[in-house]
């Protein structure tokens, strides 16, 4: 994901505040003390993350930017506990797909 979409305007989760402007008021979305989506330990549980893949592959923005059957393959055949980076992404791919069910992100 591109940096821009992370930080801008001194802001970090950048691309979330945008998705969810004019949907909830200005102070929630500029609010700084945002706290993180980790969901640590609780991501080895293969149900929680076969949940998490579902999401994914239910977005049809997602679908549209990302080859999310190839991502589920490859989460499903890590050791998922020990890939932090995979963890992370998954983590904000599942975010965005809760907005895109929510907001309808895809044209």
């Amino acid at each position: 994901m591109p940096l821009s979409f992370k930080f801008k305007e001194n802001f970090n989760k950048f691309i979330l505040r945008d998705l969810i402007s004019g949907s909830v008021p200005k102070p929630v979305k500029y609010r700084i003390s945002k706290s993180g989506f980790s969901i640590g330990e609780n991501f080895k549980n293969i149900n929680l993350i076969k949940h998490m893949l579902e999401k994914l592959d239910n977005s049809k923005y997602l679908n549209e930017v990302f080859n999310i059957e190839r991502l589920k393959s490859k989460v499903l055949s890590s050791d998922i506990g020990r890939d932090l980076k995979l963890i992370n992404f998954i983590e904000i791919l599942y975010s965005v797909a809760v907005l895109d069910e929510r907001y309808t992100l895809h044209n």
